[in-house]
């Protein structure tokens, strides 16, 4: 299974302004780093965490289409359309009818109601993530600590030399989103 974003999120969850007001910075020559530093963030989050936080839409290609599909991310808002790929790459469109999917707090499921022959796999068109105003508070303020703790330690140690470990309060406020296999 593979997911290839198809469009990226055209709002963050945390805007520039409020990481500059965050920061206490007056100044706005560094709103471009300051971007990057929280799209960062929010990729790091999201990586962590499996939460999309930010709308995109994308397209999930699966080697088949029978059974239930556990994602690594979550949630699903909607399925745009099927693509079913015969053995020799011949397409044809699928049945929106046949497929179904289900959020809930620490997983996406997408169920295809009964198989469908696609010896070639599928391609499902989808759009994932949360809008802005239904990010919960704490996961804003852990993209918010994670771009000012990278803007404040930028020049301290070269990157190649900069650990990759978070924040404790970071590590606090995204674990009741991250979800463990065992």
């Amino acid at each position: 299974m593979i997911w290839i974003e198809t469009s990226a999120p055209a709002e963050e969850p945390v805007g520039v302004a409020e990481l500059r007001a965050f920061l206490r910075l007056d100044r706005e020559d560094e709103d471009a780093l300051l971007g990057r530093l929280l799209r960062a963030a929010r990729e790091d989050v999201e990586r962590r965490t499996g939460l999309l936080v930010a709308e995109r839409t994308g397209r999930l290609v699966v080697e088949a289409a029978v059974g239930t599909l556990a994602l690594g991310f979550r949630p699903v808002t909607t399925i745009l359309g099927v693509t079913l790929f015969d053995e020799d790459g011949a397409t044809r469109l699928g049945d929106l009818a046949d497929l179904r999917f289900e959020n809930s707090p620490l997983h996406t499921r997408l169920h295809w109601r009964r198989p469908v022959v696609a010896a070639g796999g599928a391609e499902l068109e989808l759009r994932a993530g949360l809008p802005p105003e239904l990010v919960p508070e704490s996961l804003r303020l852990a993209m918010l600590r994670l771009a000012a703790t990278a803007y404040e330690t930028r020049t301290l140690l070269a990157p190649a030399l900069q650990p990759d470990t978070i924040p404790p309060l970071v590590g606090s406020l995204l674990s009741p989103y991250r979800s463990l296999a065992i």
